[in-house]
């Protein structure tokens, strides 16, 4: 009788260890890619890099989420299905260097090198290396603009 009661005790503590691990593993993923760690808000330079990290990972309505309203309307007349679809036919982003140029509190400027390996075989640099980010309303850093 010991023996069961041992057993079912392990098997409860076995399964509040995973829900616990599971946590924290969720956190982590919103933290690491998602920029949301209300205790360490991410660098704007590390909001870029996930943000393309993202896009790797084909997770676009997290990445969708990363943009500001003004920088959706611009680069994808607003539409999340163009947004996709571009994103679609690149097999892959290549993030070779990203850096800090200016950052005031509500607003910065990034730096990224970036090239994107096509589906169709031909590799593209991205000729618009300046990247806008402005802070929203939770703190977050969003892609606002990008420019040459």
């Amino acid at each position: 009788m010991i023996r069961l009661i041992l057993l079912v005790i392990s098997l409860f503590l076995l399964s509040s260890c995973e829900s616990v691990v599971t946590s924290i593993a969720d956190k982590s993923y919103e933290c690491l890619f998602l920029n949301n760690c209300p205790e360490l808000p991410a660098s704007p330079q590390k909001t870029v890099k996930n943000y393309y990290e993202l896009i790797n990972l084909r997770q676009y309505p997290d990445t969708w989420a990363m943009l500001t309203p003004r920088f959706k309307r611009a680069a994808s007349k607003d539409s999340y299905g163009s947004y996709t679809r571009w994103w679609n036919k690149v097999a892959k982003v290549n993030i070779i260097h990203v850096e800090l140029i200016h950052q005031r509190k509500d607003v910065a400027t990034v730096r990224a090198v970036l090239t994107y390996a096509m589906k169709d075989g031909r590799n593209i640099s991205d000729n618009k290396e300046n990247i806008m980010l402005v802070r929203d309303s939770k703190g977050r850093w969003l892609i606002e603009n990008k420019s040459k």
